[in-house]
């Protein structure tokens, strides 16, 4: 193969498109005349090894991707060379450097190229299998999966995606047996060979209706489940790409999905936040009354920084990930749920930042920061946010208003991170405001967060609810107070709603919690929707039971409810 000195092949055609850039004297035989033809390149088609050798791309580096930085194809003085492995021909012609697309990637070949990997590794093909003793000692050389490094003879064990023999006579026996439609593929039987175990003479198409229809359906039976699933979410993908129509809407939803389908492959969390402009973080509330910076503890910093981390949605795949090498590292010490939980709980943290250097170069700036954790933080007294008004419970001295109350919603829950109990599904959190604080990531990024005193709404002791649709909750058994390392103390501002809470009179230890509709925000009901009379309800959303017959009703009590009230005119005239 040419590979980069491709040029030299192409210097012929580079000549001959610069004479038809300035036009060539062509004879129309249909008209008996001559005329000045015209000619531009508009653009390159290639699958991606070839697109190395048209434009000069290193398509073998971090930065594999063009679109992975900001930078144009062309001749600018302040761009990294590094990625650039030649100036590519085309720019000799006098229009290339003014083109917005140069070059196009060939869908049907890439497909075919992938298809051919996939197909030959899990086959274990001797010759075009790409796990091979190279790529054993390629992850020697990066200190990863230390069970496939190759031992001093140069063997190396076989990955869980490789075929045994019984295996892949289940798959090949499997593809021979299929019989399609007239006009939907060629016999793709005839590319089996059951006695040598292998497949060959694939052509582009066969490989397309590999790996959009029977891939999925020849893997099921012959490789382990998280193989199988990977490889079908694969072609899942193609199959959506490949369509006869695509929306362009969906082109983002589609990126992000085959990312996340190699970070499976790779078993290492890939950041799809890389495509997305916006960040992670948008700034939605705003400060009002006083600011000042706010020294946090080591353990406060931890809480918070921990606390932003499992919200962020781009951080759940790295979760994933991590809550999975955990119960494989202690899959013979506990199989507990919360126990595991409490590991991912304790040191998520360090492991992350291991996983995201800040030389790394698969992750956005954005996460790399998001890695190191906060570098300093302020205090806000009020915040609004979300069409309501909070304040900290400490402002809230000798005011007649509150504005400290919180409720935020959780899907599992622990009372605390020593408990064994879990409770699953929507667990309500109700709490009050003690500090606002914004915590500011390298100055890129700022997140705000609530200190709260939580109530315990996992057992009775901390929360009731009564046959009249309230909610009850006690604030003299709190948790989650952030006095030890393992609390979770803090909520983003994003997340919060406010309450208010009525104090009772017979049990003053319990207070009444009131939802707060947000300010700006209108129920207006649905646009054809009828509103027919109801009966009058004291209160939204109470059931009220059958009147039944109260003929027999006594309308008056037995009992005094006040004590006798003595004529106290003879004491006026006592007085007098």
């Amino acid at each position: 193969m040419s590979g980069n000195d491709i040029d030299v092949y192409l210097e012929p055609l580079v000549d001959e498109l610069k004479q038809l850039w300035d036009g060539v004297e062509t004879y129309d035989a249909n008209k008996g005349t001559t005329f000045k033809m015209r000619a531009a390149l508009i653009w390159t088609i290639s699958d991606f090894p070839r697109l190395k050798n048209l434009s000069g791309w290193n398509t073998y580096s971090g930065l594999a991707c063009p679109t992975s930085k900001r930078r144009c194809i062309g001749e600018d003085a302040d761009q990294d060379d590094s990625y650039w492995k030649k100036r590519s021909v085309f720019f000799e012609l006098p229009y290339w450097k003014d083109h917005m697309l140069r070059h196009n990637l060939d869908v049907m070949h890439i497909e075919q190229n992938i298809c051919d990997n996939v197909v030959f590794t899990i086959l274990n093909d001797s010759v075009k299998s790409k796990d091979n003793l190279k790529a054993s000692k390629d992850l020697q050389s990066m200190g990863i999966r230390p069970e496939l490094w190759p031992d001093e003879g140069g063997k190396y064990p076989s990955a869980i995606f490789t075929m045994s023999n019984p295996q892949k006579n289940v798959f090949l026996k499997t593809l021979q047996n299929v019989v399609f439609p007239d006009g939907y593929s060629s016999n793709i039987t005839r590319c089996v060979d059951i006695r040598k175990r292998k497949l060959y003479g694939l052509k582009s198409h066969d490989c397309h209706i590999l790996m959009e229809q029977l891939l999925p359906i020849l893997v099921k039976n012959a490789l382990p489940s998280p193989v199988s699933t990977v490889i079908a979410n694969l072609s899942s993908f193609f199959r959506e790409l490949c369509g006869k129509a695509v929306n362009p809407m969906q082109l983002g939803g589609l990126s992000n999905h085959v990312m996340q389908i190699l970070s499976r492959v790779n078993d290492q969390p890939v950041d799809v936040t890389n495509n997305i402009g916006k960040t992670m973080f948008p700034e939605i509330g705003k400060a009002s009354r006083a600011v000042s910076h706010f020294g946090l503890t080591l353990m406060e910093r931890d809480q918070a920084h921990r606390h932003v981390l499992v919200n962020c949605e781009a951080v759940v795949p790295f979760i994933d990930t991590f809550r999975t090498e955990t119960k494989r590292k202690l899959w013979h010490q506990t199989r507990s749920p919360s126990k595991i939980d409490r590991v991912v709980h304790a040191e998520f943290s360090r492991w992350f930042k291991r996983k995201v250097p800040m030389d790394s170069t698969l992750h956005s700036k954005e996460m790399k920061l998001l890695a190191c954790g906060p570098m300093q933080a302020r205090c806000f007294r009020a915040y609004n946010i979300n069409g309501y008004k909070f304040r900290t419970i400490t402002k809230e001295d000798g005011l007649k208003t509150q504005n400290s109350g919180v409720y935020v919603s959780s899907n599992t829950s622990y009372a605390s991170m020593r408990d064994n109990r879990v409770a699953v599904g929507s667990v309500p959190y109700y709490g009050n405001i003690v500090d606002i604080i914004e915590l500011n990531y390298s100055c890129h990024f700022t997140v705000v967060l609530f200190k709260c005193i939580w109530v315990d709404t996992t057992t009775s002791r901390g929360i009731k609810q009564y046959h009249l649709d309230l909610t009850s909750v006690n604030f003299t058994r709190p948790t989650h107070t952030g006095d030890r390392e393992e609390d979770e103390p803090y909520i983003l501002a994003s997340k919060a709603h406010l309450v208010y809470y009525v104090r009772g009179e017979v049990d003053q230890e319990w207070s009444v919690a009131v939802h707060v509709k947000p300010r700006d925000l209108y129920d207006m009901g649905g646009e054809n929707e009828k509103v027919e009379a109801a009966a009058f309800s004291p209160q939204p959303g109470l059931n009220m039971s059958a009147a039944g017959d109260i003929s027999d009703l006594q309308l008056t009590r037995e009992d005094d409810i006040e004590d006798p009230i003595e004529d106290v005119s003879d004491n006026i005239d006592d007085v007098a």
